[in-house]
């Protein structure tokens, strides 16, 4: 059987990470690492129906993590603020 290899998957600065499951149809979490040691993770809690947003150091440990919960609104509002984001780029 083959083994899977983490290392095969790390993310570069700037670089998103997209884990899915249900033959990707159901996303269950988005990583973006934000620099050489901070990784940005947005994961449903299905059982409050709400995002889960945690900003974490990768290489210190002991650094507190900063943590928030997003509801359905706010989340709307910040996609549709990227989006605009987006439509401004050339």
């Amino acid at each position: 059987m083959p083994k899977l290899s983490l290392d095969d998957f790390q993310l570069q600065p700037g670089q998103v990470r997209m884990i899915t499951k249900d033959s990707g149809q159901t996303v269950q979490s988005i990583e973006i690492l934000l620099g050489d040691q901070t990784k940005a993770e947005m994961m449903i809690n299905e059982e409050e129906n709400v995002m889960n947003l945690v900003v974490r150091d990768t290489v210190l440990t002991d650094i507190p993590q900063l943590q928030c919960t997003v509801d359905k609104t706010t989340l709307r509002d910040y996609i549709s603020g990227l989006t605009k984001l987006y439509n401004t780029l050339k």
